[in-house]
């Protein structure tokens, strides 16, 4: 065709995806890293900004940090964060408070944890 050849084969479809399986979310705290400063907080709302963070955690020690990790092509938040505090005594009254009332934003509760040393740089 327009001095083209044109070649026919037959349709053999999109291959077949393995389904996902998915890790059983983690319930409870993991084990507290030596000399921890930061936690983990999941579960947070889309439109959560770091001050709000700030403002929420705030009263139980001085904050170096918050951060709300984001989509590196959307800056659209991925649901989960960090709080780095000065203190390690910040991070265990934070969260002694929070297995006796879990935090919560706009309805979502919260999920707090110990954040490895790593996550945070």
């Amino acid at each position: 065709m327009m001095k083209r050849t044109i070649s026919v084969r037959e349709n053999k479809g999109r291959p077949v995806r393995k389904e996902r399986t998915r890790r059983p979310r983690r319930e409870g705290l993991s084990e507290r890293p030596e000399g921890c400063r930061t936690i983990f907080v999941g579960n947070l709302p889309w439109e959560t900004e770091e001050e709000e963070l700030r403002n929420l955690f705030g009263p139980y020690g001085d904050i170096v940090n918050a951060r709300i990790v984001k989509q590196s092509w959307t800056k659209r938040s991925r649901g989960f964060g960090y709080v780095e505090f000065q203190q390690e005594e910040a991070v265990t009254d934070v969260i002694a408070t929070a297995v006796k009332k879990p935090f919560s934003m706009n309805d979502r509760e919260l999920r707090l944890d110990y954040a490895d040393q790593l996550s945070n740089e």
